[in-house]
């Protein structure tokens, strides 16, 4: 993720696309946390992906040259790789949805609103699991197909399968999480440069109030542009945020409170000012 100025923000899409990259869940105190303006692990990801894109061109050139690069070889394994990155994509579509729901969950005080988002979390796990079985099929599929151009299951047959099925592992838990930071960081960096040619009013950050209460004192604190202050009566406090509140960000809110029930209390309320003033608002 680029690095955010002061005076910017990124758009709405921008914001629901940043539900689709991986999160690392947050617990505080009695407060799980699945993730919301954070990505985890993008360098992780990136590496695996050169690990993927390597052994893509090593099993097809097998296949190709086993196939002495006529037509029969060729063209199948170029529209093979293409398919398994549609399906990979197809995979993650869920994802960003999956996410924003569990994240209402937890922003939500009406027991009967949070399980109807939790099930709404739930949904499209028979559609994944039918793009995760085609793409370990066509990842078998190669491996025949190899095996037939080799034409009997010498010892390299049965590395390539190897090779086809870490492949299609890759693309199941990798390729979905790393286009979507890929196209997040394209984004935002478009709207930045957009942001520093208009001077600050195409994307500019906005601040957001909302409120919180708590029986026992809350440490108030500043975390860059962001604040939790006293409110107008008594047991009342203020988050003020200025552009988007991250999930490091909150972190530092959250364990800088004293206790468990007070790191709860401000994740919480976190959580719900991320949701209903930056996301929905």
């Amino acid at each position: 993720m680029p690095t955010i100025p002061f005076d910017f923000e990124p758009n709405k899409a921008s914001m629901h696309k940043w539900f689709g990259t991986r999160k690392k869940t947050m617990i505080f105190g009695t407060v799980e946390l699945p993730g919301f303006f954070q990505t985890h692990g993008y360098s992780t990801d990136t590496l695996k992906m050169c690990i993927l894109f390597i052994l893509e061109l090593i099993g097809a050139f097998a296949i190709m040259y086993e196939g002495s690069f006529t037509f029969y070889s060729v063209v199948p394994v170029f529209f093979a790789i293409i398919v398994d990155v549609y399906l990979a994509v197809l995979l993650h579509k869920n994802e960003p949805i999956r996410l924003e729901n569990k994240n209402r969950a937890k922003a939500t005080d009406d027991p009967v609103l949070a399980n109807k988002f939790s099930q709404l979390s739930k949904e499209g796990g028979a559609f994944e699991i039918l793009i995760k079985l085609s793409i370990y099929f066509l990842a078998i599929i190669k491996g025949i197909g190899y095996l037939i151009f080799v034409g009997s299951p010498e010892p390299q047959v049965i590395l390539m399968f190897f090779i086809y099925l870490i492949v299609a592992n890759l693309h199941i838990n990798t390729t979905g999480y790393w286009v979507a930071e890929f196209t997040l960081n394209q984004s935002i960096k478009k709207q930045i440069k957009s942001n520093i040619l208009s001077l600050g009013k195409s994307n500019p950050a906005i601040e957001r109030i909302s409120s919180f209460t708590s029986d026992n004192p809350i440490q108030l604190i500043n975390i860059g542009k962001h604040s939790i202050l006293n409110g107008d009566k008594p047991g009342e406090y203020k988050i003020s945020t200025f552009g988007v509140l991250t999930d490091n960000e909150l972190a530092s809110m959250v364990a800088n409170q004293s206790s468990i029930s007070l790191q709860s209390t401000v994740a919480t309320a976190c959580i719900k000012h991320q949701i209903q003033n930056i996301l929905l608002g």
